[in-house]
């Protein structure tokens, strides 16, 4: 049954004594529990990896699609670089969109291999995608057809190039919902985040089934 939302967790020591890490950025901390894992990086230069291992039972609520509706960013700059923005311009405003996402992931430490899917299978940078596991067939080998962001030395992107590779779903996520939607792992370092952040493309998939005679 769904528990003590985002604010409640955040605003109160209902779970005090259970903490693994502070991180220093709540917006960062934000997005490592829409990513569901990742890893961090401790005040003495270490890295530790952390994993999905439970959810507080409230349905998902984007913060990005919130901040369209209330016309303060436009839709075709609602990527993770412009909301970071103008939760950075508007810091009265954290608490309050941080919160309209009720939904709150619980974490556990994990070993430093890549993280693992909902299937339990390590990712693939490039290659693991997160469907909705109810309308489309997961672990199958499938087909993508979209584009991918080229990005300079400098961080920033510089254009557009056509994406086509074999993918295979390994992983669903509460914001994947229908058969419309395919979240792809591009792995970690800068160039991964500035890709994930960036892509909210269209394009075709397609599977791989066997035919019938």
């Amino acid at each position: 049954q769904p528990y003590w939302t985002r604010a409640e967790i955040e605003t109160s020591d209902a779970l005090a004594g259970y903490e693994l890490v502070y991180l220093q950025d709540p917006v960062e901390a934000f997005l490592f529990h829409v990513q569901g894992s990742g890893r961090v990086r401790l005040a003495d230069g270490t890295e530790r990896a952390l994993q999905y291992r439970a959810n507080n039972g409230h349905q998902y609520a984007s913060i990005g699609k919130l901040l369209v509706d209330e016309k303060k960013i436009s839709l075709q700059e609602a990527d993770t670089a412009a909301i970071r923005k103008y939760l950075s311009d508007n810091p009265g405003e954290l608490r309050r969109v941080l919160h309209h996402n009720r939904r709150y992931i619980f974490f556990a430490w994990a070993d430093s291999a890549p993280p693992r899917g909902s299937i339990g299978l390590p990712l693939t940078p490039g290659r693991s995608i997160a469907i909705d596991s109810k309308v489309l067939p997961m672990g199958a080998v499938g087909y993508l057809i979209s584009r991918k962001p080229v990005i300079g030395d400098d961080g920033k992107i510089r254009g557009w190039i056509p994406l086509r590779r074999f993918v295979v779903p390994q992983d669903s996520g509460a914001a994947i919902q229908g058969s419309g939607r395919v979240d792809l792992f591009w792995g970690k370092g800068r160039a991964a985040e500035i890709s994930a952040g960036a892509m909210k493309e269209s394009g075709y998939l397609y599977f791989l089934i066997k035919k019938q005679h």
